[in-house]
């Protein structure tokens, strides 16, 4: 019962999280589309500090679950070839009494890859600080994937790069590198 629901949480969560949202805040911004010249943008706030090459677009939704309403926010940056998402949650950390913070991250990553009809390339573990995650190469149509997926107390963050050109995930590690959680 417990797998179920984790299941059908992450299924929620990726559908809003890996595609592009229909609720913009009640506003009509539309993704940033900055040449790629314009200057990196620190979100510092929330608990965690990240940085974009330019500025992000912040979107939330709220799923309801068995354990009550939980909102997810996430910032998204599409630079015409290339796409940098952060995504996080708070869990009610019954749910994590109930399960095993390792197997909700693989689902996670198990959905990220089912959504972007990616295969997995290579997976190793994601540090951040002395915080242990899983980070994972995958290819889609043209698409190179590199995806962080970290808990930080009771806070799942999941961050995405995805670029055009397959050779240049490389140019997405400064992103990865810049996630640090708030002191």
């Amino acid at each position: 019962m417990k797998n179920f629901i984790y299941s059908m949480l992450l299924v929620i969560c990726m559908m809003y999280s890996c595609s592009e949202s229909k609720q913009r805040n009640n506003t009509n911004e539309k993704p940033n589309q900055e040449s790629k010249t314009a200057s990196p943008y620190e979100v510092n706030e929330n608990g965690f500090s990240v940085v974009f090459p330019s500025k992000p677009v912040v979107n939330a939704i709220t799923t309801d679950s068995e354990f009550g309403q939980r909102q997810v926010l996430y910032y998204t940056l599409d630079n015409q070839t290339e796409k940098y998402h952060l995504i996080y949650s708070d869990y009610p950390e019954v749910m994590l009494e109930l399960g095993n913070p390792q197997e909700i991250i693989d689902g996670v990553i198990a959905n990220i890859l089912f959504e972007t009809k990616a295969t997995e390339k290579g997976r190793e573990e994601y540090l951040v600080d002395s915080l242990k995650g899983t980070l994972v190469n995958a290819e889609a149509d043209n698409v190179s994937i590199k995806a962080g997926v970290i808990f930080i107390s009771n806070r799942l963050y999941q961050l995405v790069y995805m670029n055009e050109n397959k050779d240049s995930l490389v140019k997405g590690d400064d992103f990865f590198k810049s996630f640090k959680p708030a002191n």
